[in-house]
């Protein structure tokens, strides 16, 4: 799993270079005909995003997406569905109907993602952060910027293999996981547990549940989960936020992460402090700079006939006390 990490790392340097590559540094002025402007022309694009809702990594993914649209010249208008299917549906319906040149989306729940493609009619879409059903994606005309979900889950194990637990081959964990039936959500959970399974861990699930990827909600499931006295050596969180909450209940019952690790996964800023203060024991970048810029930058290939894959995979990389400063400063 070490080389896992090693090629995340290439990869990372990569990709940004990529993207440094396709983005140019020209003015962000509309019309101003830098290299990084679009093939299209003078003409200025203009791109629909909604947002199933403004939590703090889709805020930070925005920044990154509205800073790219800014340096490519392009117009962009952000609408937030607030957790609404219907009102996302509604959201792409009017992008397209005003004429707009492509739409990112990132879905609420992927099974509505059909309904989604639907609504853009002709329109290309570039799914971000929140993969849909396979079958949904098209070369060329429906794509997704995301990251390696069950990468994320394995540095996750990783850790906890190599950092926690050297000499303890039986681990009793909790579990908190994000909104059930979006695939991220399988996908990290599965890589965290089956690369634990992978580096000998004999695994007793003592607790499960969604917290909806919500510091309040995992606040009061963990502190609930605590009271009932049963044994736990981790709790493995899909997310920062989740994993914020799971420090606040414990410090709620008078614990530390010292007693119960917790393990977090996004690297949000927050986060990155809360490890370098002694709080949550790891996190995984989630590389909001790169889903954002990798998304305004496909739907502008796809405007300008570009070769674009189904798939712009962004790679994730363990954040521990020894890197978490590196990572505060790349979201500032």
């Amino acid at each position: 799993m070490k080389k896992v990490l090693v090629t995340l790392l290439v990869m990372t340097m990569v990709i940004t270079g990529l993207l440094a590559g396709c983005g140019g540094s020209g003015s962000s002025d509309s019309g101003s005909g830098d290299s990084g402007s679009s093939d299209s022309g003078s003409k200025k694009l203009k791109i629909g995003y909604t947002v199933c809702e403004k939590d703090q990594f889709q805020v930070n993914v925005i920044t990154a997406a509205e800073k790219k649209a800014k340096e490519l010249g392009i117009e962009l208008n952000i609408q937030d569905a607030q957790k609404d299917v219907q009102k996302q549906i509604d959201q792409i319906q009017t992008f397209a109907s005003q004429g707009m040149d492509a739409i990112v989306v990132v879905p609420q729940e992927p099974d509505t993602a059909e309904a989604l493609v639907a609504a853009a009619g002709d329109t290309p879409v570039v799914f971000v952060n929140r993969q849909p059903k396979e079958d949904i994606l098209v070369a060329n005309k429906v794509v997704c910027v995301n990251s390696d979900e069950a990468q994320a889950g394995e540095l996750q194990a990783e850790f906890i293999a190599n950092e926690l637990f050297k000499d303890k081959k039986d681990l009793n964990y909790a579990l908190l996981q994000g909104i059930l039936g979006n695939a991220s959500v399988l996908l990290r959970s599965d890589g965290a547990l089956d690369g634990l399974k992978a580096e000998g861990y004999t695994l007793t699930e003592q607790f499960k549940d969604t917290a909806e990827w919500d510091r309040a909600k995992a606040m009061q499931l963990i502190q609930t989960f605590l009271g009932t006295g049963k044994p736990v050596d981790v709790i493995i969180s899909n997310n920062d936020e989740m994993a914020l909450g799971a420090l606040e209940a414990l410090k709620a019952v008078g614990k530390t992460t010292a007693d119960v690790p917790v393990v977090g996964l996004d690297g949000t800023v927050e986060a990155c402090q809360s490890i370098l203060d002694g709080g949550l024991n790891a996190s995984v970048y989630q590389d909001a700079i790169g889903q954002g810029e990798g998304a305004i930058q496909a739907a502008q290939d796809l405007v300008d006939g570009k070769d674009v894959d189904t798939h712009v995979i962004i790679p994730f990389v363990l954040i521990t006390k020894e890197n978490a400063q590196e990572f505060i400063d790349l979201q500032k």
